[in-house]
């Protein structure tokens, strides 16, 4: 039983990030014409498996760098949307570097996270320890 618990923990924590970075080079794909249809097919991301995994990721209590990756893939679909919906008048070229830039904001917000988490962590283990 204990194994199946332990194997539930590592899915919940890292497919997230397999699926952002699915939806990364999907997103770098399409900018350049490239039609990709097992991709999306893989790591498409719906908003009932999305709330799925943040709330098991709640639950488990895993700090907020493990959800980041959730947050870029609905950021992403909204963009998408948005863009399918109501055509944002852009070309190819600087809707790739809109999607860029939204990539490098959500990575070094993680950064950032990760680096608050693990001195938070050490904090807390000399403060135990002393």
């Amino acid at each position: 039983m204990a194994e199946k618990h332990r194997l539930l923990l590592i899915v919940i924590k890292y497919i997230p990030f397999v699926i952002g970075m699915f939806y990364f080079l999907s997103t770098i794909l399409s900018c350049f014409g490239v039609i990709t249809v097992i991709i999306p097919v893989i790591s498409q991301l719906s908003i009932f498996s999305g709330l799925f995994i943040l709330l098991a990721s709640y639950v488990f209590d895993f700090c907020i760098w493990h959800r980041l990756p959730i947050y870029y893939c609905w950021t992403v679909d909204i963009l998408s949307f948005i863009d399918i919906t109501y055509g944002i008048p852009m070309q190819n070229h600087a809707m790739l570097m809109i999607y860029l830039l939204i990539t490098i904001v959500f990575i070094l917000l993680g950064m950032y996270l990760k680096n608050h988490a693990n001195k938070k962590m050490k904090t807390e283990f000399i403060n135990k320890y002393r």
